[in-house]
């Protein structure tokens, strides 16, 4: 895995998060191929990262009830979109939506998604290469135009803290935290469309 030059900061929707971890990503297109990259720094140990447990990883649901990275692609001309979900168990899903979380199917223009991850002890990074195999809205010409957008996300697990004889960590159960470009609202939505703010 080659490492990214230039990172783009991941921001958590409770900011008491930020003092636990640091996490970024960026996605740079090569032909039909896209490149997303994550990286989570910071105490490790606090994440629950799903294990590679299949030789052969496939397309799979719910990954984001654990640690899940995303990828957003929407042409700024349209209202349809396309979701991307990548695991540290190396599975994935994508869907297709027609419209802000409406219209929701799976979306078939994928050859294949190549997952691979390094891990030290402080950082943790993933590459999701995505064949795509079917152009639909995404054309090269409107990637040249500058037209698609794209936004990048993601859900970390946090683990309950050691147990010690001074806490009881039973008292504090797994928490989910979510990162993105930008939020909005009052619930953490990767949806919505200010948050797609990266230029492909």
């Amino acid at each position: 895995m080659v490492s990214p030059v230039n990172w783009v900061p991941l921001v958590p929707f409770s900011k008491e998060h930020a003092k636990l971890f640091d996490v970024s990503g960026t996605i740079v297109r090569s032909g039909l191929c896209l490149h997303a990259h994550f990286r989570v720094s910071g105490d490790l140990q606090r994440i629950t990262l799903p294990r590679r447990n299949s030789p052969r990883p496939c397309r799979m649901g719910g990954l984001w009830e654990t640690t899940c990275f995303e990828l957003f692609l929407k042409n700024k001309h349209f209202h349809d979109y396309i979701e991307f979900n990548f695991a540290p168990s190396g599975n994935w899903n994508s869907f297709y939506f027609t419209d802000y979380r409406a219209g929701m199917s799976e979306f078939g223009g994928i050859e294949k998604i190549d997952i691979i991850f390094s891990k030290s002890q402080e950082t943790y990074e993933l590459e999701a290469i995505v064949h795509q195999k079917e152009k639909r809205r995404f054309e090269l010409g409107d990637y040249d135009l500058g037209n698609i957008k794209a936004g990048l996300s993601a859900v970390i697990e946090i683990a309950p803290p050691p147990k010690t004889p001074a806490t009881d960590a039973s008292s504090e159960g797994r928490q989910l935290s979510y990162w993105a470009l930008k939020h909005f609202g009052k619930k953490p939505d990767f949806h919505v469309d200010d948050n797609f703010s990266l230029t492909l």
